[in-house]
């Protein structure tokens, strides 16, 4: 069973947090929530909304730093959300941990510009982000971590071992897109189906 981690932070986009673990679940997905801020598994969303994660970091980067990766993780957005995850250290490790084995590592809307590319993991990369974002990328990331990521506008991006998304809107096609990624189109063509999730409105 494919095992993914979503790293939660005070301040995250809540379907951008949320979605995956539905979606992921209904794929018969081990998904982990993790929370990355304070003391507690309670995390607060941008929008107020609360909710309990499964795990705590400290607890993730034991088995981490024992050799025991998930097979993905997932940073979800939010302005708030994105700088909690950027300025831990431990989140730091989990992804550039990752990154080495060639696990997959993915981020939503803010996350990708905030999270990443602050990580130096962008470099030479084609990724999407919130738009508008991308604009701002120099902002955000130390001109050593920069390299020459380029930005596509579409709602998602597979690059690799990475996989971004352009945000909030783009939240089921993001989550498809990683249980493809983790198993197969058969599966996620169900899933979009079964749960009568459409192209266009």
């Amino acid at each position: 069973m494919k095992t993914i981690l979503i790293l939660m932070a005070d301040g995250c986009e809540e379907i951008e947090a949320l979605a995956p673990v539905d979606i992921l679940r209904r794929a018969k997905m081990n998904v982990q929530t993790v929370a990355c801020t304070g003391s507690t598994l309670m995390i607060e969303g941008s929008h107020k909304i609360f909710f309990t994660c499964d795990v705590m970091l400290c607890d993730v980067l034991k088995k981490i730093t024992k050799g025991d990766l998930p097979d993905a993780v997932v940073c979800p957005g939010g302005i708030k959300g994105s700088a909690n995850l950027a300025k831990s250290t431990g989140v730091s490790t989990i992804l550039h941990t990752m990154n080495n084995a060639g696990k997959i590592i993915s981020a939503n809307c803010a996350a990708p510009i905030m999270v990443l590319a602050k990580n130096g993991l962008l470099q030479n990369r084609n990724y999407t982000c919130y738009p508008g974002m991308q604009n701002d990328l120099e902002q955000y990331v130390p001109q050593n971590n920069l390299g020459t990521p380029t930005y596509i506008d579409t709602p998602f991006v597979v690059d690799g071992n990475m996989l971004t998304g352009h945000g909030p809107g783009a939240s089921f096609a993001f989550s498809l897109k990683l249980v493809e990624l983790l198993s197969d189109n058969k599966i996620a063509q169900q899933l979009k189906q079964g749960m009568v999730i459409q192209d266009n409105f």
